[in-house]
């Protein structure tokens, strides 16, 4: 899949993995990146641009990655509870 955007002339993409160094694939660099939520401290932001607490937001994301895969129906509810509205 991140083959083909190159194919696309897609030159640079942002996943939506918590990844600190660039890959290339093809003719495309893969770049990481961390999606803030709301709830996120002014102080965990800080950490992620000073390169502090990368690591811990992998794992987080991998363990959410196998808990949607070994219980859907818990992960599902999960994310019904953990998320708002956004206002209009």
């Amino acid at each position: 899949m991140l083959e083909s955007a190159g194919d696309a002339g897609i030159r640079y993409l942002f996943t939506s993995e918590p990844l600190l160094t660039p890959e290339r694939i093809g003719d495309t660099w893969i770049l990481g990146r961390v999606i803030l939520k709301a709830g996120v401290s002014p102080a965990m932001i800080r950490q992620l641009v000073a390169f502090r607490g990368w690591h811990r937001a992998q794992l987080i994301r991998r363990l959410g990655s196998i808990a949607r895969t070994l219980f859907p129906p818990l992960y599902a509810q999960y994310v019904r509870l953990r998320t708002r509205e956004r206002p209009s």
